[in-house]
């Protein structure tokens, strides 16, 4: 097996309303991956006999629970020393938690980040809903060309959710993804 997806934390600080994650409030540290359980993740996934290894974080939002996201990476990078093998990492976020300290790691690190973009405002804030109420959209935005300027455009992707509203608003996605 190369790809590993860690789930670092159930919480988010989202609601949307399609999520399969069974997220959890965003103040609830019940749901975080303990610093000795990421340990015995790590030695577990470089046991695989794969020349390459992706460690995918994934949540929740796996941003809320940042330490140990930094704890797996390095970790992994120190077991590599011996193991040689292709390492990478990608975390799956919504980007609204970021902060500078979390993408000077991601740069430094050189993750890859995955996102998520509905759509244009409208479709996006219908789903992805912050815990708030509010609208996740600007706050999303803003964080993607803060990735975008510091990660290098080639590094962030982001995917769409399809739901019953995207289909009679595809051009408008579209264009927004343009």
């Amino acid at each position: 097996t190369a790809l590993h997806m860690v789930v670092v934390t159930l919480r988010c600080n989202h609601r949307c309303r399609y999520c399969h994650a069974s997220s959890q409030s965003f103040d609830d540290r019940q749901w975080d991956m303990s610093e000795e359980t990421a340990i015995k993740v790590v030695h577990t996934i470089m046991q695989t006999p794969s020349p390459a290894v992706k460690i995918e974080f994934q949540g929740g939002e796996p941003t809320l629970n940042f330490k140990i996201v930094q704890t797996i990476v390095n970790e992994a990078k120190r077991l590599n020393e011996k193991k040689r093998k292709d390492l990478s990492f990608v975390i799956c976020t919504n980007l609204t938690a970021l902060n500078d300290s979390i993408l000077d790691f991601l740069k430094r690190e050189h993750i890859l980040v995955s996102t998520s973009l509905d759509g244009p405002k409208e479709i996006h804030d219908r789903h992805r809903i912050l815990r708030d109420g509010g609208s996740s959209y600007e706050l999303f935005t803003a964080n993607l060309e803060r990735c975008r300027e510091a990660l290098g455009r080639e590094n962030i992707a982001a995917l769409m959710t399809t739901t019953k509203d995207s289909l009679p608003n595809l051009k408008k996605i579209i264009d927004e993804y343009v």
